[in-house]
């Protein structure tokens, strides 16, 4: 179970964050396990088309984009942003899902949106890559020093 603190007073949520950080590593671990696996042989080339396009592409963007320090200032924002309104969200989104059953709404496509529109394409890799990568830490249990040592978030690892 996992503590949300609430008004001076812990809430129990009822989701087992180890046994969920267990099982969701283990899927990503094993390929094999993977849903995509389950579909029809059409739409998984059409997927797996789709990832080798998307990988082209951005190696091809990589090595034709010519940064500006602007670029660099620009990405830091949008990154710090991003990760700063997951963080101070995260309690809000655990209270919103202990009341209700709608699916998790995620606010990393704000930040990719406005990535999309200021900056080049491999930067706006770079951004999605870096925004995904800290919503699989936080996932994980992983929390910031700072939250846990104030008792903001009460994260439990394993």
């Amino acid at each position: 179970m996992d503590d949300v603190t609430v008004g001076g007073g812990a809430v129990a949520l009822p989701v087992d964050t180890a046994a969920v950080v267990r099982a969701t590593t283990r899927a990503m671990i094993s390929p094999h396990r993977w849903t995509l696996w389950t579909q029809r042989p059409r739409l998984i080339a059409y997927c797996l088309l789709v990832e080798v396009v998307a990988i082209a592409a951005t190696v091809f963007l990589v090595g034709r984009t010519h940064l500006q320090l602007t670029d660099a200032v620009v990405l830091a924002g949008l990154a710090g942003m991003g990760i700063a309104q997951a963080e101070l969200g995260r309690q809000v989104e655990r209270l919103r899902r202990l009341v209700n059953a709608t699916p998790h709404i995620n606010m990393t496509s704000v930040w990719t949106f406005a990535a999309v529109l200021l900056l080049p394409p491999a930067l706006v890799a770079l951004l999605v890559a870096v925004l995904y990568t800290h919503l699989a830490v936080r996932a994980a249990g992983i929390g910031c020093a700072e939250c846990q040592l104030s008792g903001r978030f009460s994260t439990r690892p394993w």
